[in-house]
């Protein structure tokens, strides 16, 4: 390894990943895991931040994401897991017991 590719390597491993704050819909779904429509539909009910980047009197665009948002609207279900229903529960216990008769 010559000196300035040992110096390219030195400074790269030094730096943070960059982090996009900003993403198209494909890229948010692969991220979130969310399908497309809810994701549409967060973004009407003012639960995720989005903008649309197009041209004056063009009816397309580039719906972009925000990711921190995203991240945030996700994050907000984490105490749902453990020891807290959700109503999920009660439809599980009716399927259960369907099942368990049948």
């Amino acid at each position: 390894m010559d000196t300035t590719t040992a110096r390219i390597t030195e400074t790269t491993s030094h730096c943070a990943p960059i982090q996009p704050e900003w993403a198209r819909i494909p890229d948010a779904i692969r991220f979130s895991g969310i399908g497309r429509s809810r994701l549409y539909q967060l973004i009407d009910e003012g639960k995720i931040r989005s903008v649309c980047l197009r041209e004056r009197k063009k009816s397309r665009g580039i719906r972009l994401i925000h990711l921190p948002a995203l991240d945030a609207y996700i994050s907000s279900f984490e105490g749902n897991e453990k020891g807290q229903d959700n109503g999920n529960a009660k439809r599980n216990g009716r399927a259960r017991q369907r099942h368990a008769r049948s």
